[in-house]
């Protein structure tokens, strides 16, 4: 699977899903993904998932501003999924297991984070 990958002087990388990835190819890559940035220098990684490639600038430069206070930043959606997904540099047995897609995708991930006890933050609900 290609993903859009914007590599950016400030240690950060943003990563987008292609539109017309399967869920399934999505899932097993994204955190092979941002681990794969972690280990090239990323400090921070934003995953922008297929359905909301419409983040604005104002709105990265925002999520990387939490993304220096908190561990996650979570972007779901109306109906349970998630929109994005932002990460700062963890240990790796900080990182939770989760599968970051699908329509209770918000749930799964929350109840993961809390389960391995690292911060995090919400974004608004998208539709």
């Amino acid at each position: 699977m290609n993903h859009t990958v914007e590599n950016h002087p400030q240690d950060f990388i943003i990563l987008h899903a292609p539109s017309s990835a399967k869920e399934s190819d999505d899932e097993t890559r994204i955190a092979e993904l941002m681990a794969r940035a972690f280990e090239n220098g990323a400090k921070k990684v934003i995953f922008v998932c297929h359905n909301a490639s419409d983040i604005q600038p104002d709105e990265q430069h925002q999520i990387l501003q939490l993304l220096d206070n908190v561990d996650i930043v979570l972007g779901p959606t109306a109906v349970g999924g998630l929109y994005l997904i932002g990460m700062r540099r963890l240990k790796s047995e900080q990182i939770p297991e989760i599968e970051w897609l699908g329509e209770d995708a918000f749930e799964r991930a929350l109840k993961a984070v809390c389960r391995v006890g690292i911060s995090c933050r919400l974004l608004p609900e998208k539709a």
